[in-house]
């Protein structure tokens, strides 16, 4: 069985989904701290034809308290604009019938943890592309607060009956396989290939590394799954030295 543990973030990149992909259960790892300036409660969206920044604003934001304890803003305004940002940016687009409706309930609706939305968010990407995974919560696992980093990536990854622990590449660095090893875990590493693209409207150059909102508007279920599907699967070895990038 393979798994996937990854904090929650609001319609992510196509990065991360590749793990719903990859994966057979995906953990959202949503009892960690929050990161300030992260990727949790923001992304970016094509609005004419360059990448724009949407942001859901949460209350007394504090890296000492976990993703699960920051609430969305009671503040509304936000949703209005958001909806008109994404009406106006992909009222064009082939899929925008289908999906903007989703998105419109999702977010008008949104409140309580931004991990509940952002894993609402996660859920309906899977759904649509038809991905048979089992969404799970770290904050559901009891484990002594004294277990940190891999070595608690590790007793998910046991609890759960994992032979294979599945993490993006750029976090190669974060773990040991040996340490892996010891407990009969499989260490892998996912890459996206690179130059995955897809029509956008306006018909430029791809612009990439959006949220998956604008891969939802451009691609039906079964484009959608097949974009999913284009990526590696490395084993620590495997991976050559590369420059960090930024996730989003």
């Amino acid at each position: 069985m393979r798994i996937a543990i990854m904090q929650p973030y609001v319609f992510p990149y196509l990065g991360y989904v590749q793990l719903l992909h990859a994966a057979d259960r995906f953990v959202l790892y949503d009892d960690v701290n929050f990161i300030k300036k992260g990727w949790i409660n923001r992304n970016r969206i094509l609005l004419n034809g360059e990448p724009y920044t949407f942001t859901i604003p949460v209350q007394d934001v504090s890296q000492n308290r976990t993703i699960k304890e920051h609430l969305i803003s009671a503040d509304q305004g936000w949703k209005p604009k958001l909806l008109a940002n994404l009406k106006h940016a992909y009222a064009k687009a082939p899929m925008f019938g289908e999906v903007f409706p989703a998105l419109a309930s999702m977010f008008t609706e949104a409140e309580g943890s931004i991990a509940e939305l952002a894993g609402r968010s996660i859920r309906y990407v899977a759904e649509r592309a038809g991905l048979p995974i089992r969404i799970h919560q770290a904050s559901d696992l009891s484990f002594s607060a004294d277990l940190k980093g891999q070595d608690r990536i590790i007793a998910i990854c046991t609890h759960h009956h994992a032979q294979q622990y599945i993490n993006p590449a750029n976090g190669a660095e974060l773990y040991a396989e040996g340490r892996f090893a010891q407990a009969n875990i499989a260490l892998s590493f996912l890459r996206m290939n690179s130059g995955l693209s897809y029509p956008q409207v306006g018909g430029k150059a791809h612009v990439p590394a959006l949220s998956a909102i604008d891969a939802l508007m451009h691609c039906t279920p079964d484009e959608l799954r097949a974009l999913l599907a284009q990526y590696q699967i490395l084993s620590a070895s495997d991976l050559a030295p590369t420059t960090p990038t930024t996730e989003v």
